[in-house]
């Protein structure tokens, strides 16, 4: 991490330093100096003032106010310097070697991997008297572009390769970002990789680990940037997007509807950001039942996609499968099928046939399937998705679970219901566990289980599940949701076979007054 890191401000500043304006990147708190320019190592400095740290507090004596570095004004040279150490394969192995003469790191090895080890006392030391240096916020930033510039040569962190190495930052940059604070002001590095740690949590079914990171980016953002500045709408636009997978509606409207605002005012009715926040509005609103407003909103959204980006991209594809949703929704299934099979197609063939995004095409392709009738279709599509999902994402992840809550409904339909009664039970156990109680996907897997126990003539676990259902939806959506009616059917249902037809009839006809509306 710390040699990526070196390197990758080494590169960073080699490329500023050759380019025609020598501007420097916002990132970097130091110049560069020339290459041909020498810069004597204060390697040997620093560790005779280690040493004499030590002396000191073994005869009892505590000089806090000696800085590790001599001065604010030698602190960039400092910094170079031990940039080039870190770099040279050789010096850095001997720098190594000397610190750990002296105690103050172990060398690890686990699995062939190797890392450095510092006792927390030593750790301890070195920070509180960085803290009481008068260059300690260069030295910090220092910290900040080693770390930050070794996890940018991350690939994408939303995939499933790039996670094992992800998961290693996150305790280095919480660290770093608590130290610096708000104190400090700004910090553009920090608050990017806050951004893609987010990105990586959520990809992870981590909801509410990345809320908590992009609500804290978004007030520092709004702080010291405005509210109106592009980077502060990315961070509203992202957790937006945390709050619909969480399954809050409104709030999630709200922020795409400022986002939206904000980058149409800025950057224009067609830029692709524009429209990203055009198509993410149109997906809360298709979650809130509002159909009409969604399947305008994701026409939109296609239309300047194909338009800015072209037919097969990436942004393209994603507003295809999302409006063939809404005609899903909407019991449109020839026309929600085309575009379902041009999504599939188009992700299999640029993103490959186990990439998360082609799996949610192969579910929702296999779910028209079976909205038609056609089990035998869908059940080997439904198969597919979850046997790559539990492959790319693990067992439990929210999109693992949509696919074994789809698949349970092909079992149910074809009578198998003890498989269908496993499956579900499944499904609604996950979801409650890394979702919550009352979220919307919960509360449809309860909702499923519910109609299974129906069919089982297991009347009153049934009653039990619809009610819980019903006061789920109307909680976390709305008493006229599309969803909270399909409940209050299935409910009218079951007291119809019970023979209590007077509570079906009231319930038949709440939802019929609905309708009516």
């Amino acid at each position: 991490m710390i040699v990526k890191g070196a390197e990758e401000w080494l590169r960073l500043q080699d490329e500023r330093y050759h380019s025609p304006n020598g501007v420097l990147p916002v990132s970097s708190p130091f110049p560069l100096r020339p290459q041909h320019e020498s810069s004597q190592s204060k390697f040997s400095t620093m560790l005779h003032k280690v040493q004499k740290m030590k002396w000191n507090r073994r005869r009892g004596r505590q000089d806090r106010t000696e800085p590790l570095a001599d001065d604010s004004n030698k602190a960039p040279a400092e910094f170079y310097s031990l940039i080039t150490l870190i770099t040279s394969p050789i010096k850095f192995q001997t720098a190594l070697q000397r610190l750990q003469n002296l105690s103050l790191i172990e060398r690890r090895s686990d699995s062939g991997t190797s890392s450095l080890w510092m006792h927390d006392l030593i750790g301890f030391m070195m920070q509180d008297a960085a803290r009481n240096a008068e260059s300690y916020q260069e030295w910090l930033q220092s910290s900040v572009s080693l770390i930050c510039g070794a996890f940018e040569l991350i690939g994408d962190v939303a995939l499933p390769q790039s996670w094992e190495e992800c998961e290693t930052y996150i305790s280095h940059l919480r660290s770093l970002d608590k130290k610096w604070g708000d104190a400090h002001g700004l910090n553009v590095e920090l608050t990017r990789a806050n951004v893609r740690i987010a990105t990586y949590m959520e990809s992870r079914g981590r909801y509410d680990e990345a809320g908590a990171v992009l609500q804290r980016t978004l007030s520092s953002r709004e702080k010291h940037l405005g509210a109106d500045h592009l980077d502060t709408l990315l961070s509203m636009n992202g957790l937006a997007h945390v709050y619909w997978l969480q399954g809050r509606y409104d709030d999630a409207s709200v922020l795409h509807q400022r986002a939206l605002a904000g980058r149409e005012k800025h950057l224009g009715a067609d830029h692709p950001d524009t429209l990203t926040s055009v198509n993410n509005l149109a997906i809360v609103y298709g979650s809130q039942g509002r159909y009409d407003d969604a399947e305008a909103l994701f026409q939109r959204a296609l239309v300047g996609s194909e338009k800015h980006l072209g037919t097969d991209h990436h942004d393209t594809l994603t507003s295809v499968n999302e409006l063939a949703n809404v005609y899903q929704s909407q019991g449109r299934y020839d026309e929600a099928e085309v575009l379902y099979r041009r999504a599939l197609v188009g992700s299999e063939k640029y993103l490959g046939s186990n990439h998360p995004d082609t799996l949610i095409s192969v579910g929702n392709l296999a779910l028209v399937y079976r909205l038609q009738g056609w089990d035998g279709e869908a059940e080997p599509l439904f198969q597919r998705a979850l046997e790559g999902f539990e492959k790319q994402l693990g067992a439990d992840h929210p999109l693992t679970l949509t696919s074994v809550n789809n698949l349970a409904i092909v079992y149910d339909s074809q009578g198998r219901y003890d498989d269908a009664e496993v499956f579900y039970r499944r499904a609604s156990a996950g979801y409650e566990k890394h979702l919550g109680a009352d979220h919307p996907n919960t509360l449809t897997s309860l909702n499923n289980l519910a109609n299974v126990y129906r069919l089982q003539g297991r009347c009153d676990e049934a009653e039990t599940l619809f009610q819980r259902a019903i006061a789920g939806r109307e909680k976390c959506l709305t008493a006229d949701h599309p969803s909270t009616l399909d409940s209050i059917h299935d409910l009218a249902s079951l007291y119809e076979y019970q023979g209590r037809r007077d509570e079906a009839e009231a319930l038949r006809a709440r939802v019929s007054a609905v309708e009516q509306k």
